[in-house]
């Protein structure tokens, strides 16, 4: 997010594009990071760009850009939460262990994994999933200016390349390939050689990731003769 505030704050830039490449994430600090984003809007355009996948958390990230394009392989969705309890009081009995919890505070052991979780247990924690989905649908659904309905309609599904557009997840199939041209585009000075200048807008890409990487461009053997 810090990035991004530098980026709207710096003339020099025009447009933000994100790549996306995740499987999701957790729901502490996520939705604050995407209203944050979701809040930019309006200063600078903001792409999301989904190279392969943006499931869950990620794609509550991806919606909060401008618009979200994808391959037509790519992913978008999971718009749900989950909650794991690993019981492995089995396990640890034929191992031969046998642990004492001495604790104070009811429900301090609650999510403990020497043991089953109680029916109030899981009734809260079910609680809780509850109403982070409710939020989550909600934030998408600005977003991605959809019914909370819809949203919650897709059950947690994902959805791949057109269909990811055509159900209201994604605005644009594109190839990855020529995205990165488009961020990596460089204009032609007025007044230039412009063939020299479109050899140089060639080489752009490369120059780019090798500075990013603390390298320099390793001269050809013409150079050296």
């Amino acid at each position: 997010v810090k990035m991004m505030e530098n980026a709207i704050a710096d003339d020099e830039v025009e447009r933000i594009y994100a790549s996306f490449d995740t499987g999701g994430g957790e729901v502490s600090g996520c939705f604050d990071a995407v209203d944050a984003i979701y809040a930019m809007r309006g200063k600078k355009p903001m792409i999301a760009l989904v190279d392969d996948s943006a499931y869950s958390a990620g794609y509550a990230l991806a919606s909060a850009f401008d618009r979200i394009l994808l391959p037509r392989t790519g992913g978008v969705g999971s718009v749900g939460v989950i909650a794991t309890h690993f019981d492995r009081s089995e396990a640890e009995k034929k191992a031969g262990y046998k642990p004492t919890m001495i604790f104070a505070g009811k429900h301090k052991a609650d999510m403990s994994p020497h043991g089953p979780l109680s029916t109030d247990a899981v009734k809260r924690i079910q609680e809780r999933v509850d109403s982070h989905y409710d939020l989550f649908c909600a934030t998408v659904a600005r977003n991605r200016g959809m019914t909370v309905e819809a949203i919650k309609a897709t059950e947690a599904l994902t959805f791949h390349g057109q269909e990811a557009v055509d159900i209201g997840f994604a605005d644009e199939i594109v190839s990855m390939a020529r995205a990165s041209s488009q961020v990596f585009t460089v204009p032609t000075p007025v007044g230039t050689n412009a063939k020299q200048n479109e050899e140089e807008a060639s080489k752009m890409p490369w120059k780019h990731l090798l500075q990013e990487m603390g390298l320099e461009e390793k001269e050809t053997d013409e150079a050296n003769e």
